[in-house]
């Protein structure tokens, strides 16, 4: 049976988030149902932007898609899809990491892996002590967060940064984490928030790189053509297949974490 959860949680739209997942009833772990939720989300947000990149959407990514949703009957279907509603409802009112705070109230972490949930206010504070106060004149600063869990410091970071008077072609993020089910969380959100930013499924210690997906700001700001023109990286010379390829950017990206502002 599934465990009950105690919505100790102040975002509104989180507690609604919590209480919408309360109606999959308890066939479902609620860490389960999270994972899925944040999975069948990317896959619909990056499906778009493969068709902008390629022309055609990921058949593998639609078959991971079918896989999971006939895992729910019709009525359960829909219960996502509010889901999603919600969390675009509150990621407009607040901008603030709503995935991290549900994560961390259906204690999905796993202590053992270190994952914990981030607060607010230790990540503004990072992000007020690192950053820098003015936004560049003709250029751009990239921000990383090698261990971005569900994308806490880097959304602070934003907030600090607008504030400052940063605009969208001032800055790009990008995000690593080794667990698949935050990639995609921290996706979703940076997705959601209008961010131009990469987001990695790595291993940032080892250097190993298993996928990577571009948010549509960082598509749509032609992102790639800035990052390789300001560091001076370029694609493989040899033939390679695709995961080599896509392997070595991801490795070079992470390689200039020391000409960007590590929060």
């Amino acid at each position: 049976m599934a465990k009950k959860v105690e919505h100790n949680i102040q975002n509104e739209y989180a507690k609604q988030f919590i209480a919408k997942m309360d109606a999959f009833g308890a066939a479902y772990a609620k860490c389960t149902l999270f994972q899925d939720f944040v999975r069948l989300a990317r896959i619909e947000l990056q499906q778009p932007i493969n068709l902008m990149i390629s022309g055609s959407k990921d058949e593998q990514l639609e078959r991971e898609y079918i896989s999971i949703m006939k895992r729910y009957k019709q009525d359960e279907r829909m219960i996502f899809l509010d889901l999603f509603v919600i969390l675009v409802e509150g990621l407009e009112a607040y901008q603030t990491d709503m995935l991290g705070e549900v994560f961390e109230t259906l204690d999905c972490g796993s202590q053992q892996s270190g994952q914990f949930f981030t607060p607010e206010p230790i990540s503004k504070a990072m992000a007020l002590m690192t950053l820098p106060q003015t936004p560049p004149e003709g250029d751009f600063i990239t921000v990383l967060d090698s261990a971005c869990g569900t994308g806490s410091t880097l959304i602070a970071a934003l907030e600090i940064l607008k504030k400052r008077g940063f605009k969208r072609y001032h800055v790009h993020f990008t995000a690593c984490d080794i667990a698949a089910h935050l990639v995609d969380a921290t996706y979703i959100q940076l997705t959601l928030l209008g961010m131009p930013a990469l987001v990695y499924h790595t291993n940032a210690l080892s250097g190993e790189v298993w996928n990577v997906y571009p948010s549509f700001e960082h598509v749509n700001g032609l992102w790639d053509r800035k990052l390789r023109r300001k560091f001076k990286k370029s694609e493989p010379t040899q033939k390679t297949s695709n995961k080599t390829q896509a392997t070595q950017k991801a490795t070079n990206e992470i390689e200039r974490e020391q000409l960007c502002f590590h929060i």
